[in-house]
């Protein structure tokens, strides 16, 4: 049975909008249709997202082949995603990548089948004791499993570093002992302790995900975090989402955040660097992006929160909700 999907490419990673039908495995196909929203031109864009399956249908071990609008077989990857109680898939996670036209729409077919394209790129992974490290054949990057966690500990084009090291912490507000409480805050910085998971998600020769979780030393509240970091074969891409976490088992736990901070360090520091604001802009030294506050009763936009800045000077402030910063460094 045949079936629509359609996927909106604003971002290197796109979202299912709509579901999938039923179908015998012998039979089953869906058709993906892609559009770029932003009106950039792509060029091996990564695009990734999740299918919905018939029940009961495939064996998580299941292959699968996707085919473009001219009917070429595409190289991609397909990852299991959700499974059934019988173990047979629900979800799977589909990753490929191509070029689109600024505002165009690409069209494939996904069928069941044993894939015999090939990718001209491929990620090479080492997962051992000491590190992980993935090598997309543009950069590689590592993550060390037994120093305190600084987000990647290495990074290097060809033979060249660019990151050498980092460190993750966050300041949390100390003093008071409930909101009426007028005493002086006392702010107190933590950083990263050594990970106490480091797993690989989703790892296949065109893209994987390294999961890391760990907590922050000698942190009365127990506070921990969680980070994910995706790169793709081909590019020197590194996607990054990281997050503090401040669930406690033990009590009801509220932790006072004043500000939360991943500092890279530069291996060639002469060069200038690019922030992502809401255009590209040119920093030299120390530089920085501050990507915003929320009011934690609105959740709207503190104004004045989004910045960037070089060396102690800002140089750029977001102007209210629709001033938001591209996030990339």
């Amino acid at each position: 049975m045949r079936s629509n999907i359609l996927w909106n490419v604003s971002s290197v990673v796109v979202l299912v909008a709509v579901t999938a039908g039923l179908g015998r495995g012998d039979t089953f196909q869906v058709e993906l249709t892609t559009q770029e929203s932003l009106g950039i031109a792509r060029e091996v864009e990564p695009i990734s997202g999740g299918v919905p399956l018939p029940p009961g249908v495939f064996k998580a071990n299941q292959s699968f082949t996707l085919l473009d609008d001219g009917g070429n077989e595409d190289p991609c990857q397909t990852s299991p995603l959700v499974l059934d109680t019988d173990g047979t898939l629900l979800w799977l996670l589909l990753d490929f990548q191509d070029d689109l036209a600024a505002g165009g729409t690409n069209r494939y077919v996904l069928r069941s089948g044993t894939a015999s394209a090939n990718s001209a790129a491929i990620l090479e992974i080492d997962d051992n004791d000491r590190r992980v490290s993935v090598d997309s054949g543009e950069t590689t990057i590592a993550v060390d499993k037994r120093k305190p966690f600084g987000l990647l500990d290495s990074v290097t084009r060809g033979d060249k570093p660019v990151i050498s090291g980092g460190q993750v912490s966050y300041v949390q507000m100390q003093g008071r002992k409930g909101w009426d409480d007028t005493s002086m805050w006392r702010p107190q910085t933590f950083t990263a302790g050594v990970p106490e998971s480091v797993e690989l998600c989703y790892a296949g020769p065109l893209r994987v995900t390294i999961e890391i979780s760990g907590r922050f030393t000698d942190d009365p509240l127990g506070a921990s975090y969680k980070t994910w970091i995706t790169t793709w074969a081909g590019t020197t891409r590194v996607h990054v989402k990281y997050k503090i976490c401040n669930s406690n088992p033990d009590r009801y736990t509220a932790i006072l955040v004043n500000r939360s901070t991943i500092e890279l360090e530069l291996a060639d520091r002469q060069g200038p660097v690019l922030l992502g604001a809401n255009e590209p802009l040119t920093a030299t030294g120390d530089a920085w992006l501050h990507q915003g506050l929320f009011l934690h009763h609105t959740y709207q936009d503190i104004a004045g929160a989004v910045t960037a800045g070089s060396d102690g000077r800002t140089i750029w402030t977001g102007n209210g909700p629709q001033d938001k910063p591209s996030g990339w460094i």
